[in-house]
């Protein structure tokens, strides 16, 4: 991390912008083959990942903020929205949830994660058998 607090966040919020508007160029292309398919999901996933660093820097660098919570909470669904499939979103939920001390919805963002991470690499493991 080359930044942190205020600057960290700013940061991610530009790459988020920058790969929103090559997201968006590649949803409107006429030119839908598998590899565009490929980058817009690469870009979706960046994108939910750029989102999960924001909520952790609500979970550290920025926790005394006015509304810390309200914002990590807000940033962890705009990851899920951009990637429903990233492992990564449930777990960090997971933890937020775990941090405000409701272990039964950390319980349950935890196992949907673990079944996000195992279901995908039983597909693949799936795929190289074929």
């Amino acid at each position: 991390q080359q930044c942190y607090g205020t600057a960290a966040k700013t940061a991610f919020e530009k790459g988020i912008e920058l790969m929103q508007k090559q997201l968006d160029t590649l949803k409107s292309s006429t030119n839908n083959n598998q590899n565009t398919q490929k980058e817009i999901k690469r870009l979706s996933l960046e994108i939910s990942n750029a989102y999960v660093s924001i909520a952790e820097l609500y979970m550290t660098d920025l926790c005394e903020e006015e509304q810390a919570q309200l914002e990590c909470e807000k940033y962890l669904h705009l990851s899920i929205k951009s990637d429903t499939n990233n492992v990564e979103s449930y777990a960090t939920f997971g933890q937020f949830r775990h941090c405000q001390q409701r272990d039964q919805d950390a319980i349950k963002y935890f196992a949907i994660s673990l079944q996000k991470l195992f279901g995908t690499q039983g597909n693949k493991d799936n795929e190289d058998n074929k």
